[in-house]
């Protein structure tokens, strides 16, 4: 049988684009231009269809962070989740961020992330506010204290207590863009779980602070009554999830080091396709860590230590490709992008990127589970060989007919 032609292949594959169309309306789409093939993450709108409701979204703008409890993400297909300890952390960010599937209340109500992870100085003594929310209008403060176990220390409850609002401000680089009267308030975010003891346990240490429990199902302030009013009345029923907690914090800075190879080597491949020769690792550590800017010092220097060990470990298994150099009296640590396949035969590049860290070419491929179907991939690696001699061609007719 006659092989088909590069136009043939080419209208498959747009056939088989617009056959999976209705199969991907909420997943990142594939566009064909010229020759070229890209992968968009933005979702793209399409119309209504009775037998298939639209979610409800509160925003057009939807989140693609994978849940806490989902098991697509890459970590849980190895057998290990997001750590419990991480869960409350990102119920509170899911609350307070208004750019996802799920209800915000708190942003609603006027608060934004301001800090994570900030070291206080207290009369001597230093107490870490896992998450800082700030409300600019209102000049209120929210220190929030997640609880992964079900235990809570009295004394550090007691020195989150004498919090006050100016060292919050300063601690954290807090900009207050006009001058309103100050507040600063506590709250303690837990596993739904272990609510009960937690909320005991500040009755043990006297303390007066409101609690919010996180389930799969739902978030809820308990004793709402030792709440501000407008924490009270931002939290005043429970926050139904109407999609999976987003992961927005997937890792930290007490993260296993595992939890820092896909997340680094994603950031060096991109850096490899944008034709950086080389990346620091502190840019590594702002593109691989989403929140890294506002983190306490001391978090970003274990985060850029994590992110270097990782960096320095990928480099080492692709010695052809990267290099990782040390920081020197006049430079910072950095990689260096030493050979990509976007500087080479692009009829390859696609074989190119699959090969690095042997993330394709380590493992036998797969045959065609049907006589004759053809390989995605390897289709579009021809169309665009095809459509780049094609550029040639034109183009060195058109220097013969100014001849």
């Amino acid at each position: 049988m006659k092989a088909p032609t590069s136009a043939c292949r080419v209208s498959r594959i747009r056939a088989i684009i617009i056959d999976l169309r209705p199969v991907v309306a909420a997943s990142p789409c594939l566009t064909v231009t010229r020759g070229r093939y890209r992968v968009s993450s933005r979702i793209q709108e399409q119309p209504t269809d009775p037998a298939f409701p639209a979610a409800p979204s509160r925003s057009k703008r939807a989140s693609l962070a994978p849940s806490v409890f989902n098991a697509s993400s890459e970590r849980t297909r190895k057998g290990k989740g997001v750590e419990s300890r991480l869960v409350p952390v990102n119920a509170v960010l899911d609350l307070a961020l208004a750019d996802g599937l799920n209800p915000a209340p708190l942003a609603d109500a006027g608060w934004a992330v301001a800090a994570l992870e900030v070291p206080v100085r207290i009369s001597g003594e230093t107490v870490v506010c896992d998450v800082v929310l700030f409300n600019p209008q209102a000049g209120h403060l929210l220190a929030v204290e997640a609880k992964s176990g079900a235990n809570l220390e009295p004394e550090q409850g007691r020195r989150l207590a004498a919090l006050t609002p100016e060292l919050l401000v300063i601690a954290g680089g807090i900009t207050v863009p006009r001058p309103v009267p100050l507040h600063c308030e506590i709250l303690y975010a837990c596993l739904a779980d272990n609510a009960d003891r937690i909320c005991r346990g500040a009755d043990e240490a006297g303390l007066r602070v409101p609690v919010l429990a996180v389930s799969r199902s739902d978030a809820r302030l308990l004793r709402p009554e030792m709440a501000s009013p407008p924490l009270s009345a931002a939290l005043s029923s429970t926050a139904a999830w109407t999609r999976p907690i987003a992961r927005i914090v997937p890792f930290d800075h007490e993260s296993p080091a595992e939890a820092f190879e896909q997340p680094v080597r994603a950031e060096l491949i991109a850096a490899m396709a944008q034709q950086r020769p080389f990346i620091t690792i502190r840019a590594l550590t702002e593109q691989a860590v989403r929140h890294f800017p506002i983190y306490g010092r001391a978090a970003q220097g274990r985060l850029l230590r994590a992110v270097r060990d990782a960096a320095r470990r990928a480099a080492e298994a692709e010695p052809e490709r990267f290099r990782y150099e040390r920081s020197t009296g006049a430079t910072e640590e950095r990689v260096a992008v030493m050979r990509s396949p976007e500087t080479f035969d692009r009829r390859g590049r696609t074989q190119g990127y699959q090969a690095v860290w042997g993330s394709r070419a380590s493992r036998p491929r797969r045959r065609s589970e049907i006589t004759g179907q053809m390989d995605l991939f390897s289709e579009f690696d021809e169309a665009e060989r095809v459509a780049t001699e094609d550029e040639s061609d034109n183009g060195n007719e058109g220097d013969g007919d100014a001849q």
